[in-house]
């Protein structure tokens, strides 16, 4: 018999985050504290595919009235499936999420949901523009930082799993250690960063520092461990 039709509903980036939340407001975005006064009143419903359901409603908090979305999945059915992407398949860049389900769409694979995880407005430097948290996507490792931040991720099980998750990178050069605090990331005063094909076609000349080209590296990478 043929397959059903897979429906993908959850197309992210890997850390999902609070905006404006502290302690986790990017650099130079200011930090807002709101607080709920009315909680969320449900106005509508409709399924938008097999064991997908979206409910849509508002709440008001401290800064305004708030227009609120939820899907709710029956994550166990087999057509259902989750995966995470980057914007344009690179760290460096900017997408809007109705383009990145369009994309991703096709013929037995429809985006039916879709969020975004982390970064969500422009700067002229393309390292500003990378994921500020942690990235894999079907197994690999694409970015990652010197801290644990708040991430979002789907187990073997289908379960999901929301946590503070820290990655170590350590390069090997003749038997020793060298720890790089962060992979296509901007990098800061003092830090060593290591930059794959999978940042883009190039780095930001916005950037500081010294740049040495690595060969023979086994690409891609993949995290390994708890």
């Amino acid at each position: 018999m043929p397959q059903p039709p897979r429906a993908l509903v959850a197309l992210a980036l890997a850390c999902i985050l609070a905006a404006g939340t502290p302690p986790f407001a990017p650099p130079g975005v200011a930090q807002v504290r709101a607080f709920v006064t009315a909680p969320y009143l449900p106005s509508g419903s409709m399924p938008v595919a097999p064991g997908v359901t979206h409910d849509w409603g508002s709440m008001t908090t401290s800064t305004g009235n708030q227009n609120v979305h939820v899907v709710t999945i029956e994550a166990y059915r087999p057509e259902i499936v989750f995966e995470a992407a980057l914007s344009n398949d690179r760290v460096a860049g900017l997408e809007r999420t109705t383009a990145m389900a369009a994309r991703r769409s096709g013929e037995g694979h429809r985006v039916v949901a879709a969020v975004n995880g982390d970064v969500w407005a422009g700067t002229s430097n393309l390292m500003e523009n990378a994921p500020n948290g942690l990235h894999v996507e079907n197994g690999e490792l694409m970015s990652a930082g010197p801290t644990a931040r708040p991430t979002f991720a789907v187990d073997a099980g289908r379960a999901p799993r929301i946590g503070s998750v820290g990655v170590t990178v350590t390069l090997l050069v003749d038997g020793a250690g060298i720890v790089i605090p962060r992979l296509n990331q901007e990098r800061r005063a003092g830090e060593l960063a290591l930059y794959t094909p999978r940042f883009g076609e190039r780095l930001s000349t916005a950037a500081s520092g010294t740049e040495i080209v690595i060969a023979g590296l086994a690409l891609p990478l993949r995290p390994v461990g708890a």
